[in-house]
């Protein structure tokens, strides 16, 4: 019902603006936010972390542009005694297409590679480790955009799909590399703003 909704809501701006373009030679300034808290049974968790990117418009409705990002987790488990604290970092560098939809409204594309390091720790029953992780990643982002002013772009990340490699050391146990493939639409939104300039 709420999918609904938003898409309702996002017709309808479509209708109600006026038309507006990124043009070449335009740079981009913005960032994500994201916060996510969860509770149950016997435990909790939440997370926090910030995006910001700076892109230059090499074309009509196309960007080239580069992105940090960093964040910090926790996790507590009471039924096990279980606490686990990470802080990450990282840098991609992506290019982004703006397709308008109607007016100020519309859609984008995004592909992306980068790298990151987390380091954390867990405290389990009064036992500390200490682990970090080295990384790269890949993948593709799409979304929703609204030009609000002309030099105010609004987004919103809809999920989607990735390949990520870890290399993970910690105090305990030797290093261990991993590897996933994740596809992930419309089930966690990243908001963004952008000035145009």
């Amino acid at each position: 019902m709420k999918m609904r909704s938003l898409l309702m809501l996002t017709f309808i701006m479509a209708m109600l603006s006026s038309h507006a373009q990124i043009q070449k030679g335009d740079v981009l300034l913005g960032a994500f936010i994201g916060v996510n808290t969860n509770t149950y049974s016997g435990g909790s968790s939440s997370n926090a972390g910030i995006s910001p990117r700076i892109g230059v418009v090499i074309g009509t409705n196309w960007v080239l542009g580069a992105r940090l990002s960093a964040g910090v987790s926790n996790t507590k488990s009471e039924t096990i005694d279980s606490k686990t604290t990470t802080t990450n970092l990282g840098a991609t560098v992506f290019v982004r297409k703006y397709m308008p939809v109607k007016n100020k409204l519309g859609w984008y594309a995004e592909l992306g590679a980068g790298v990151g390091a987390v380091n954390g720790k867990t405290t389990n029953s009064g036992i500390e480790n200490k682990q970090n992780a080295f990384s790269y990643n890949a993948g593709f982002i799409p979304g929703v955009y609204y030009h609000a002013t002309p030099k105010i772009l609004l987004s919103v990340d809809a999920g989607g799909i990735g390949y990520f490699h870890s290399k993970n050391k910690n105090n305990v146990t030797t290093t261990s590399k991993t590897s996933s493939f994740g596809l992930n639409f419309l089930s966690s939104f990243s908001f963004g703003i952008d000035l145009v300039l």
